[in-house]
């Protein structure tokens, strides 16, 4: 009887486990298998038009797919991403998008009234949507803030008179409507424009700095002063009552060219009061160019981040060379962008190596000096030639 009992109690667990094993291993199935797809509910409506319920019916799939899409993007780009891309998203990217949905399937659908409603839920290739973001140049991450300088001059017709500070900016004169209204809408896009009255320049401005007309090579030793990523150049005209046009170039400071050059008119509505005309049409003429101007500059921002560069480290204090693998490793696996590391000299207790990475290399020095995850206690320095020296202790 005993033993009976014990061939019960064998065979019972048997089963749970087996139960066990079957119930947990299609989770993990589908977690592998649909890792990069993203599930969506989105709501389609379409209008019964002359009684024909299944024309409204395909209708609404269609809306509710495009709803799906959109909401994809939000999410994926976040604000700064959608409004810097907005132009390309729902010319080239959204129409097109239905073939980056996996699948489709319909939980429910009503009449309700005139209207056809029904609620899908979509089944997104996460994976294949952002290869096609990135092979048109959108922006999928977050990046650091690109610090953009203003350098546009305000011909107001009513006054008669044309507003440019680079002239006399030791007088520090108030920020101009046009300059008021590039800060808030290029920091909307989530750049970093400079305050010319909040920063101070890093040198002196020549007299060639202060003309009104300024050559590519002088707008960018402007950019220079203001350790600006980015600069925006050109001259803004009012007419009150009328209308603004503006002309703008845009240039990469570090890669020392232009990545823009365009205009933009936008027609006040006569019956507006005049002080809402001014800074309302100039966002809006501002934002329409802005929104080539922010992905061009933002693009060639890229192609600085993507320039292999080097940088030589010296690692002081090694007690032996386990030391030196386990930096090695921690810089190739904890440091985006390092590509290779080379052991290039040893004398001691020291080692010199080079580091080849990817991106500007103030940034690339502070992922290392913030990183949370050192092999060992080590303090990091930079030495008067840009190398840097880690000092083990």
């Amino acid at each position: 009887m005993q033993y009976q009992w014990v061939r019960y109690i064998i065979r019972i667990s048997f089963y749970g486990c087996l139960f066990g094993f079957f119930s947990i291993f299609p989770v993990i199935a589908e977690t592998s298998e649909d890792q990069d797809k993203v599930e969506i509910l989105a709501i389609g409506t379409s209008i019964i038009s002359s009684g024909n319920v299944a024309e409204a019916r395909k209708i609404a799939i269609s809306n509710a797919m495009v709803k799906g899409i959109e909401e994809y993007l939000i999410h994926r780009l976040g604000s700064d991403g959608m409004v810097n891309n907005f132009t390309r998203l729902v010319n080239e990217v959204i129409p097109g998008a239905s073939e980056d949905i996996q699948n489709f399937h319909i939980l429910t659908e009503e009449q309700v009234g005139g209207l056809y409603k029904i609620l899908v839920r979509l089944r997104i290739n996460d994976r294949m949507i952002d290869d096609h973001l990135k092979e048109m140049g959108l922006i999928t991450i977050q990046g650091p803030e690109i610090k953009i300088l203003f350098l546009v001059s305000e011909n107001d017709q009513q006054k008669n008179s044309i507003s440019y500070w680079w002239s006399d900016p030791e007088s520090n004169t108030s920020l101009t409507s046009t300059e008021l209204a590039l800060i808030r809408v290029f920091e909307e896009r989530g750049f970093d424009p400079i305050n010319r009255l909040l920063q101070l320049p890093d040198g002196e401005f020549t007299a060639e700095m202060r003309q009104l007309q300024l050559s590519d090579d002088l707008i960018l030793a402007l950019g220079d002063l203001y350790s600006a990523g980015a600069v925006i150049y050109g001259r803004c005209k009012i007419v009150e009552g009328e209308g603004v046009s503006m002309v703008l170039k845009a240039f990469d400071i570090e890669r020392r060219v232009a990545v823009y050059e365009g205009g933009q008119i936008e027609r006040v509505d006569a019956d507006s009061p005049q002080g809402y005309q001014r800074i309302s049409f100039l966002e809006k003429a501002i934002g329409k160019v802005a929104a080539q101007i922010g992905p061009a500059i933002i693009q060639s921002s890229m192609i600085n981040e993507a320039r292999m560069n080097t940088l030589g480290i010296e690692l002081r204090g090694l007690r032996n060379f386990d030391q030196f693998r386990r930096f090695k490793t921690f810089l190739l696996e904890g440091i985006e962008g390092v590509k290779t590391v080379t052991q290039t000299k040893i004398a001691g207790n020291s080692m010199s190596i080079l580091v080849e990475y990817s991106g500007k290399e103030d940034l690339f020095v502070e992922k290392i000096r913030n990183h949370k995850g050192f092999p060992f206690p080590m303090d990091v320095l930079i030495d008067g030639q840009g190398e840097m020296i880690v000092d083990i202790k």
